[in-house]
């Protein structure tokens, strides 16, 4: 080997060691602060998955002023101590977040006779947060006095003497003032963009509110029609907001008496976002959550007195008799739509066809909004138009057809064309205001302030559309 070889071979060889050498230092450095970091988080656990119980409790000296546990069952959090019930979500949630996100700043040592400077005393009301892994172990820290120049409270993990501080708006997440902040304070808590189907049983009716493909049916006995999105989600958030006014928590069986209603919910869970390995090599399908159902019932064991129980929970819930009363009086007539065109799933739509006299325009949808294909005009007036004309009765065809304002009305068609490719027609005869719709053999017959056939100016609207 020649000596430029050599001396090539030489520096790249010195070159590959400084790289390696200064990549260890980078390395040890960065496993330093990744460690130093860690060793500043209230708890040892980074993620929520792993936690299993939490107690909260406020201490004075010796004496446990209160105590409150949570537990995970399944996919759920509930309260197990003092008493048997749902926690609100979005409490549960952040405390979760805080638990393994959250880290101390300030962290200094003090020796045993300086605790109770700092909150820790023996005589000191503090409150103590435990939390248990799904190993088993249990960590827990404690939180003192406040130092005001700081926005902070002082922290105290595993009764060491090493403190920390915790900003003020995140201690309030575990520093409750009772249990009760974390007790679920509506009849039940769900979106009501999950549920699919409402069952409703009282004394007098019965009838079943199921979604398909965006649209909800209503059936009662052996009719099924198509309700209105709006009443149904107007129903679905009235059953929501169900306010809590008293929780009965050991309650007698005679209260149980007389039940006037039942509802029961089927909820689609969201689908998760840990994915799971399908049996196929390099594919992978998102794991879904179980469906959770959710049976309400109303008991009125006496007169003015209202008692609600759940599927999910244990106790017997008190809420006002206005509330209780607006569930009951719901109409099932009130609940049916009457928008013409109440079959079409309007998220879907991709395209609209209009033809007459041997002419024929197609509406699409573009990046600014609906556009005529042929007109070159914008079609947002005629797409609102589409979702939320109604009609004001339904009438047999063959009673129409002697009718001259039905027999001299114009004929257009519509074909509605979704992103699926499905199809849906619809036949329209219009004259002047009357607007008559031809579907299955019934005529939709209702007044229209504006009929898209016209050829006026199309004006655009400016406020948004109300949800079917």
């Amino acid at each position: 080997m020649n000596n430029f070889k050599r001396r090539t071979l030489i520096i790249l060889l010195s070159a590959i060691v400084l790289i390696s050498i200064m990549y260890l230092i980078e390395s040890s450095k960065t496993q330093k602060e990744k460690k130093a970091q860690e060793q500043k988080k209230l708890i040892p656990i980074s993620e929520r998955e792993d936690i299993q119980e939490i107690d909260i409790s406020r201490i004075r000296g010796e004496e446990t002023l209160w105590e409150v546990k949570l537990a995970k069952e399944g996919d759920r959090w509930v309260i197990k101590h003092p008493f048997q019930d749902i926690p609100k979500d979005y409490k549960v949630n952040s405390i979760l977040d805080h638990l393994t996100e959250d880290t101390l700043s300030d962290v200094f040592q003090v020796g045993e006779e300086e605790l109770e400077r700092y909150g820790f005393g023996k005589n000191s009301t503090i409150t103590q947060v435990a939390v248990k892994d799904r190993d088993g172990n249990t960590y827990f820290f404690q939180i003192g006095g406040e130092n005001s120049l700081k926005h902070a409270k002082y922290i105290r993990r595993d009764s060491q003497n090493e403190l920390g501080l915790l900003e003020y708006w995140k201690v309030s997440y575990f520093d409750i003032s009772s249990p009760r902040d974390l007790r679920l304070d509506r009849v039940v808590d769900f979106d009501i963009l999950d549920v699919d189907s409402l069952e409703y049983s009282s004394k007098d009716k019965q009838f079943t509110l199921e979604k398909k493909e965006d649209i909800w049916w209503i059936k009662s006995g052996k009719t099924s029609e198509i309700a209105s999105t709006r009443k149904v989600r107007e129903l679905l958030s009235k059953i929501n907001n169900l306010d809590v006014k008293r929780w009965i928590d050991n309650p007698k069986e005679e209260m149980k008496r007389n039940p006037i209603l039942t509802i029961k919910l089927s909820i689609g869970e969201e689908r998760s976002s840990q994915k799971k390995r399908s049996g196929k090599k390099g594919k992978e399908e998102k794991e879904k959550k179980p469906r959770r159902v959710v049976e309400i019932t109303i008991w009125n064991p006496q007169k003015g007195k209202y008692y609600v129980g759940t599927s999910e929970r244990k106790p017997l819930l008190v809420i006002s008799e206005k509330r209780i009363k607006e569930l009951l009086n719901v109409s099932e007539e009130d609940l049916v739509s009457k928008l013409v065109f109440a079959k079409v799933p309007f998220r879907k739509l991709k395209e609209v066809k209009i033809s007459w006299k041997g002419n024929e325009d197609t509406a699409l949808l573009g990046k600014e909004g609906w556009i005529w294909k042929k007109a070159k005009k914008k079609a947002n007036a005629f797409r609102t138009w589409l979702e939320n004309v109604t009609f004001d009765k339904v009438v047999p065809e063959e009673k129409l057809t002697k009718e001259e304002i039905y027999t001299k009305a114009e004929i257009y068609k519509l074909t509605f064309k979704l992103k699926d490719k499905k199809e849906i027609h619809y036949e329209i005869k219009g004259l002047g205001n009357d607007l008559f719709v031809t579907e299955e053999g019934k005529v939709f017959s209702g007044l229209s302030d504006y009929l898209p056939w016209r050829g006026d100016e199309e004006k655009e609207k400016g406020s948004e559309r109300d949800e079917r």
